[in-house]
């Protein structure tokens, strides 16, 4: 499975740097096409939801535009996707670790008590509840 709006992420000024005769983004769609593979396993080894799992390509294709310039071939490119893929992932997990969980909105949030079921206030009770 693909995800063609990659190229969306890739902003429209960047492909006027050109590195000899081939320009830095079609350098870098070249080399998507070519890893697309490693990042589609990695998003689904950490995600089971096809949406979490696009989103998931989306952030790591972004991360590594980002960093594509400074990339220095000290390493194997597919080494270089993988950390950039991993880190990534992590960051986005301690993301959702950070923000509060949700309930879903209940319509029993709405409903008024009957009076037999409301609390009152009784001398010597410090419950509420009589």
């Amino acid at each position: 499975m693909t995800f063609p709006g990659f190229l969306r992420l890739i902003p429209s000024n960047y492909h006027l740097v050109t590195v000899g005769q081939t320009s830095l983004q079609e350098q870098f769609i070249g080399l998507l096409a070519a890893q697309q593979k490693l990042i589609h396993s990695i998003c689904s080894l950490y995600y089971s939801s096809p949406e979490d799992r696009k989103d998931l390509f989306q952030e790591i294709v972004l991360q590594l535009w980002k960093s594509y310039a400074s990339f220095n071939n000290q390493s194997k490119i597919s080494t270089w996707i993988y950390r950039v893929a991993l880190n990534t992932v992590f960051s986005r997990i301690r993301r959702e670790k950070a923000r509060p969980e949700t309930v879903p909105f209940s319509d029993k949030l709405w409903q008024i008590p009957q009076p037999e079921e409301q609390t009152a206030f009784r001398p010597g009770c410090h419950c509420g509840v009589i």
